[in-house]
């Protein structure tokens, strides 16, 4: 039972989503407009015990601390995101974050760092149809969101793929993630060991 339901489990949440996109349709598009936002990211380092009575729930924490002006922080660094504690609600279908499904309000801590938004007006043909639309692409470094934004400057034209079903979603790269797919020939290996059983 446990290796059947890890095996459905890093399939559908992990490498489903990549079979999904390896169906969109290629195409060019032309960028229109590109600009580099930052903004806080955020991430949760969770452990399997119970959190303490009285902590804020993380995705409020997180929603709250990724509003923080980046500006302000880099002004007075007491307006800076701080490491905080919280709990995470693990309830049954709300745990995109939990490592122990069993424990309803599990304990986390929560770092944020700047990140960096570098968003991409484009234009692009769909059955011979002009469409536009908006992507989004998040950096941890600067140097890197720097060098995409070059890359995809105002009047330049790049490989895209947008999404058959919902043509407005675009996105540069439909290729094939290795580490998940490493991750799910592990996930097989107890399976095919219970099998030969």
């Amino acid at each position: 039972i446990f290796s059947v339901s890890l095996f459905f489990g890093i399939f559908f949440g992990v490498n489903y989503p990549e079979i999904k996109r390896s169906e969109y349709v290629p195409t060019i598009c032309q960028s229109l407009f590109a600009t580099i936002s930052p903004r806080f990211c955020c991430d949760l380092d969770c452990s399997c015990i119970y959190a303490k009575s009285g902590l804020p729930e993380c995705d409020s924490l997180i929603s709250q601390t990724q509003s923080l002006s980046t500006t302000a922080c880099d002004q007075n660094s007491t307006l800076c995101p701080k490491s905080a504690s919280c709990y995470n609600d693990c309830k049954i279908s709300y745990y995109k974050h939990c490592k122990c499904k069993s424990i309803l309000h599990e304990s986390c801590k929560m770092n944020c760092v700047k990140c960096y938004d570098v968003k991409l007006d484009v234009m692009y043909n769909v059955n011979n149809h002009q469409q536009n639309s908006t992507y989004i692409q998040n950096f941890k470094s600067l140097n890197d969101a720097n060098d995409f934004l070059v890359s995809h400057k105002p009047n330049n034209n790049f490989w895209c793929y947008y999404n058959p079903s919902s043509i407005t979603e675009v996105i540069l790269n439909r290729n094939f993630t290795t580490w998940k797919w490493v991750l799910f020939a592990f996930s097989t290996f107890p399976l095919f060991i219970w099998l030969i059983i």
